[in-house]
């Protein structure tokens, strides 16, 4: 059943192969091969491992959902984050935390069926600009965050009502 097939491989892709192989290396030809195969095989393991080292290296990419629904709660969650490290942790607590007291306030619908597109078109607050775009930047694209994160976010949300509560009295003075 298989020598048809083998008879096919040893005639059309083995010996054409080991012929060239022979005219272009001589005599060096079984050595070149050789060391062709290891390298290949070393390249195919080294690619395996990475690709497994990656998959396990990084068990906070899936976030869970956060539960918390008190902006308080999500606060000392991102305090306690920022104390272990981890600091992308407590940014992505501390813009639920925002938006949920956004949501409190009145100034956005329901903070979980928005984008951040839509959250900011709706606010008008560079502030909250800034922030979303440095919550994507971590949450989604994968950049790291540091301790000037957690610092930034803690000093800037506050700031985000004011200046929505501004944008809006702005926008109904002009009409």
């Amino acid at each position: 059943m298989f020598g048809p097939i083998w008879r096919w491989l040893t005639r059309d892709i083995f010996h054409p192969i080991s012929h060239g192989f022979h005219v272009a290396f001589g005599a060096w030809a079984p050595l070149v091969a050789v060391v062709l195969g290891i390298a290949a095989g070393a390249l195919l393991a080294f690619l395996v491992i990475r690709r497994r080292a990656r998959i396990g290296s990084h068990p906070t990419d899936v976030a869970a959902p956060i539960a918390v629904t008190d902006p308080v709660d999500l606060e000392r969650d991102a305090d306690r984050l920022a104390a272990a490290g981890d600091f992308a942790g407590a940014l992505r607590a501390r813009f639920a935390a925002g938006l949920l007291r956004l949501e409190r306030a009145g100034l956005i619908a329901d903070s979980a069926v928005h984008t951040a597109g839509e959250v900011s078109a709706e606010l008008r607050s560079p502030t909250f600009d800034h922030l979303a775009v440095r919550h994507q930047a971590v949450a989604y694209a994968g950049d790291p965050a540091g301790p000037s994160d957690d610092d930034d976010a803690r000093q800037r949300w506050p700031r985000v009502p004011d200046e929505a509560r501004s944008a809006r009295a702005l926008t109904g003075a002009a009409r």
